[in-house]
């Protein structure tokens, strides 16, 4: 049961989504359906909404002609803005760098979770400003500045919040304050650990993401996207998508219908689009994107927990013992993961019991039980 201060601390926090321009002074708030149903999306409500940030919805069409390689008139603009529109896809990195230079960050504060998003640092500061006249620090509670690709800075407490608005620089922590903050991460860690289902990924740098199975993480990939830019995921999706396209389009270059650039965008966009139905969860997967992710090192992860549950490590055998490494160290030891069935070495394995895991994650075997330490087994 939760403790009365912590009813008290939720209470305060508060679930917006926006869009802030510090040079402009100005905030376009809105909420969110739910805590886990993060519509409408950023991109979705400035495309229905434009007068509110002082556009018109032909400044949309001309972006996104522009990127097609069509005129703004044209069927496949249209729909493209009404896919926009109507929640399909979640967002589309061309207007979103149409309005990043005009000014404008993303913004969400997420019951206890807030973060800002520009490439640009100083309209990141200016949005922060603005945002802290408006919110107190007890009801943001914790901010991620900058964007996953180009690097992230964290703020988790009010004086470090303070000092950031003052002067538009995270500080560094002392020797003291990183000590109190790996205290307070393995604190947190147990509290975001926990949970029936949780699904994520080990990256090539034995980095952990492991999240709640829910609306926003759904599926496997549906996580690693809302982890990865549109480009950074492009370097693992197949290339028969874009040579599929190219064979059916190949006779109208040739013909002088089309331009090899406009085929080109056409192509771009139908792996943003497959990017933005993953990331939507829409789509659940893909296998051959998700291959290349194991053979590049990454290893899916799942943690059931309820009963009969089979957690399980997939990908490349030494990346899946690495994985089972970091899994241990950050959960606690088999006890905390807490599953009936582990099944390890790309899934093909099982591991039922303590001391079979702790073998594994220190060599990566999986021990055969003898004739009577199975009957022992089957006994308990």
């Amino acid at each position: 049961m939760k403790a009365f201060s912590q009813y008290l601390n939720e209470a305060r926090l508060v679930n917006v989504k926006g869009w802030a321009n510090g040079g402009k002074r100005k905030l376009v708030l809105w909420k969110p359906k739910s805590s886990h149903d993060i519509r409408p999306y950023h991109t979705q409500h400035l495309t229905n909404n434009p007068k509110d940030y002082g556009l018109k919805e032909e400044d949309f069409l001309k972006v996104l002609a522009d990127s097609y390689g069509f005129d703004p008139e044209d069927m496949e603009t249209l729909r493209a803005l009404d896919s926009i529109k109507s929640g399909k896809y979640d967002r589309d990195k061309d207007i979103d760098a149409f309005m990043y230079g005009r000014g404008w960050t993303r913004f969400v504060l997420n019951d206890g979770m807030g973060s800002i998003e520009s490439p640009i640092k100083a309209n990141i500061h200016s949005a922060a400003k603005l945002i802290a006249k408006k919110y107190t620090w007890t009801q943001i509670d914790f901010m991620e500045l900058g964007q996953y690709k180009t690097g992230q800075e964290d703020i988790g407490d009010e004086s470090t919040w303070n000092s950031y608005l003052k002067t538009g620089r995270v500080p560094k922590r002392t020797t003291i304050g990183s000590t109190m903050a790996r205290f307070r991460e393995h604190v947190d860690l147990s509290e975001a650990y926990k949970g029936e289902m949780l699904i994520g990924w080990v990256d090539p740098k034995n980095k952990l993401t492991l999240l709640p199975s829910g609306v926003r993480n759904k599926y496997h990939t549906q996580v690693l996207t809302n982890m990865m830019s549109a480009e950074e995921f492009r370097k693992f999706q197949p290339n028969r998508i874009g040579v599929g396209i190219a064979k059916d389009m190949v006779k109208f270059v040739k013909s002088g219908d089309m331009t090899e650039a406009q085929l080109k965008h056409i192509i771009d966009k139908s792996y943003e689009n497959i990017y933005n139905s993953l990331k939507s969860g829409k789509s659940d997967g893909d296998y051959d994107t998700e291959e290349n992710l194991e053979k590049a090192g990454w290893v899916k992860v799942r943690i059931d927990r309820k009963q009969n549950g089979r957690s399980s490590v997939l990908g490349e055998l030494d990346r899946c013992q690495a994985a089972a490494k970091v899994i241990d160290k950050k959960l606690g030891g088999w006890q905390a993961i807490n599953t009936d069935q582990f099944w390890v070495r790309d899934g093909g394995t099982m591991v039922a019991d303590e001391k079979t895991w702790d073998i594994y994650v220190k060599t990566g075997r999986v021990a055969k039980k003898t004739k009577i330490g199975q009957t022992m087994s089957q006994f308990r």
